[in-house]
């Protein structure tokens, strides 16, 4: 007899049926599939002894899950970017804001510019939290130097001094941590705002010169 052919389910409630319709693979082992991020992050604790294994990578060295990806690519939907984002309302416009927020809203959009990097294009850059040396400070400075070179993304109080504090801020151990991956499910659970992905996307555009744009 033929073996019966394996049917994909979530780690974590084992259901095959997710109601989003479709089972999300871990970006990191690509081998355990999840419901949603809910049932991925419920599971961490288990999966994490054994993620990775299979790839023949290194285990995991941060405490938080890894973004899962779709479990095919015909499930990839690359992040919307907004023509003439200004005209409705959803540039982030930091000169407006108080130091704390400027420095929450930078260190959100390099987070989620890094997952969307690699999930939507495979990029890792180097020192990223993916890459396989993580000195996420090192990328998150060199996010910084590119921001301070674009007209009118930063406050006129951002001075060297700032810059530092940012660093440091983003370095606590803290939701904010650059240490820590986030997806955009987290994002709006963080902020209580559906738009709010968008409006972080738009900035890590704006700092960068480039949307980012998905294999075809």
């Amino acid at each position: 007899l033929a073996d019966t052919p394996r049917v994909p389910s979530c780690a974590k409630c084992f259901s095959a049926t997710p109601a989003s319709g479709k089972l999300l693979r871990c970006s990191r082992c690509r081998a355990a599939f999840y419901c949603n991020t809910a049932c991925q992050k419920a599971d961490w604790s288990m999966h994490k002894k054994n993620c990775r294994r299979d790839s023949g990578g290194p285990s995991p060295s941060t405490s938080y899950p890894p973004t899962p990806l779709p479990s095919s690519p015909s499930a990839y939907q690359p992040p919307p970017t907004a023509a003439f984002p200004a005209m409705f309302g959803l540039e982030l416009d930091l000169p407006s804001l108080d130091e704390k927020t400027v420095f929450t809203y930078l260190i959100d959009a390099y987070r989620l510019r890094v997952t969307d990097d690699f999930i939507f294009t495979g990029t890792i850059r180097e020192h990223s939290l993916r890459s396989a040396i993580p000195e996420p400070i090192r990328d998150f400075q060199t996010f910084l130097g590119k921001a301070e070179k674009r007209t009118g993304v930063l406050p006129q109080w951002w001075n060297a001094e700032r810059r530092a504090a940012c660093a440091a801020f983003a370095a606590e151990r803290a939701w904010q941590s650059i240490n820590q991956e986030v997806d955009k499910a987290d994002i709006i659970e963080k902020y209580a705002d559906n738009i709010m992905p968008m409006r972080l996307r738009l900035l890590a555009e704006k700092v960068y010169g480039t949307p980012v744009t998905p294999y075809n």
